[in-house]
């Protein structure tokens, strides 16, 4: 199990875990995720491709609610597909913080 701080400051595309660091046979599993945002906008888990597959999309409001996903290893939040990173992508004048536990599987 790996466990990461979400800090997704840059507008756009924000790396949580490089392809590099997953081995072409195996796929990044999310087990949880708590994440929040500082201002209303979307935010999206996608993969780190060129084209990305998007995982999962938030629309927030103001002074919205943290977004929480509480999984085990064999009910996660989504794997990715083999080989491929992790990156979320915010829209312009957004921050998204907040923590992720993930496996390599």
């Amino acid at each position: 199990m790996k466990f990461l701080n979400v800090s997704a400051t840059t507008d756009g595309d924000n790396e949580l875990v490089a392809a590099a660091d997953v081995p072409d046979d195996k796929r990044i599993r999310v087990i949880n995720y708590a994440v929040n945002a500082n201002a209303a906008g979307v935010f999206k888990f996608q993969t780190t491709e060129a084209t990305p597959t998007v995982l999962a999309t938030f629309e927030l409001a103001d002074s919205a609610s943290p977004q929480v996903f509480n999984g085990t290893n064999t009910s996660p939040a989504f794997d990715l597909p083999l080989g491929v990173g992790l990156e979320i992508n915010v829209a312009n004048s957004m921050d998204v913080l907040g923590h992720l536990c993930y496996m390599i599987v």
